[in-house]
């Protein structure tokens, strides 16, 4: 048998290279290697899932050993894009005009292009009252609870009369007393015509819990029953819209279709009303009347979505406080107007 020596003298003659270290010293560096690699990936994934939003990194909460599903990331970006730059001057204009009409009070803008994730604010992290835009969470607490029983959009539901009715929807289609419903066809009241009794008769009928998750999973204050002033920012709503489009919080299945019944909402007069008619726009409004008036301010109205314009989708979300409904409607649609012009001129 040759030697170890006799064995690299050939090699050496062949001209091939010779081994430094025998292969059985590599073992423990490779095992070395691994461990390391190993605990810094541990330690990152459970300091970003610990640590949600603040990390700028959003993932999804579970029993895992080897993955952390990412739901969300750039939630902390401070940075400014210079291509956004015109937008954010177009707009700073608008709304000052708006406000020297005695339009609004106040108005917040958060846009993000969903292809790239560039994104440009105005008054992105000012609270506001979310009113009816809390019903997306709603739909998203059911599809969640449908992945693993779809059975529950089928479940029956009486609805003996109206309490509240649809919240400043168009062409409304009431539900009828004494009628039993799907839970997929008070999903769709809830949506399409934002029906708060819909909304009451769904809240009855799932573990509360479900809803408070949806909230906590993303990271955002869970609501109390107290909570009914400014409490959500537009930039915060962005991440229901954003996680659906991206499939990561739901499955493929059930983003497409609460994005669908998004797309089929009757309120044509915010961010609808500055697109071209063609445009899809995936969206939910939200009306409050502030009662007693706050500073002055006696309504609130906001208008969040996705728009598929030709030159890529983007999410904006315009939230206002104001005095005149119709006055607050006219701000969002413009201000959907300008983001639209600006978008597609590039």
């Amino acid at each position: 048998m040759k030697t170890r020596q006799q064995r690299r003298e050939e090699l050496r003659h062949q001209g091939l290279p010779q081994p430094s270290l025998p292969w059985l010293y590599l073992i423990p560096t490779a095992v070395l290697i691994f461990a390391v690699g190993f605990g810094v990936a541990w330690y990152t994934s459970n300091r970003l899932t610990s640590s949600g939003s603040s990390s700028g990194f959003l993932r999804e909460k579970g029993d895992y050993t080897f993955v952390s599903p990412l739901l969300a990331c750039g939630l902390n970006d401070k940075k400014t894009f210079a291509e956004y730059a015109p937008l954010k001057n177009i707009l700073n204009g608008l709304i000052s005009q708006y406000q020297s009409e005695h339009k609004t009070q106040n108005v917040s803008v958060y846009f993000r292009n969903l292809n790239t994730g560039r994104w440009m604010g105005i008054n992105q992290d000012e609270l506001y009252a979310p009113a009816s835009l809390y019903k997306v969470t709603l739909l998203m607490a059911y599809l969640k609870e449908a992945e693993g029983d779809p059975a529950i959009l089928d479940k029956q539901v009486f609805y003996p009369g109206s309490t509240e009715g649809p919240d400043g929807a168009e062409d409304v289609a009431p539900m009828t007393p004494g009628k039993t419903y799907t839970v997929r066809q008070l999903l769709e009241h809830l949506i399409i015509y934002s029906d708060n009794d819909a909304k009451d008769l769904l809240h009855n009928t799932i573990d509360q819990n479900s809803v408070n998750d949806v909230f906590s999973d993303l990271g955002l204050h869970v609501p109390g029953a107290e909570d009914t002033g400014d409490s959500m920012s537009a930039k915060d709503y962005s991440l229901f819209f954003r996680i659906l489009y991206n499939a990561t919080y739901l499955n493929r299945d059930m983003s497409e279709y609460a994005l669908n019944l998004l797309s089929q909402t009757k309120f044509s007069a915010g961010i609808q009303a500055g697109i071209p008619a063609s445009t899809a726009v995936a969206h939910k409004f939200g009306y409050r009347i502030v009662s007693p008036p706050e500073d002055g301010v006696t309504r609130e109205l906001h208008d969040c979505g996705i728009v598929y314009a030709p030159s890529g989708p983007y999410f904006v979300c315009v939230m206002t406080k104001g005095w005149d409904p119709t006055d607050l409607e006219s701000v969002i649609s413009g201000i959907s107007k300008a983001v639209y012009a600006e978008v597609s001129s590039h």
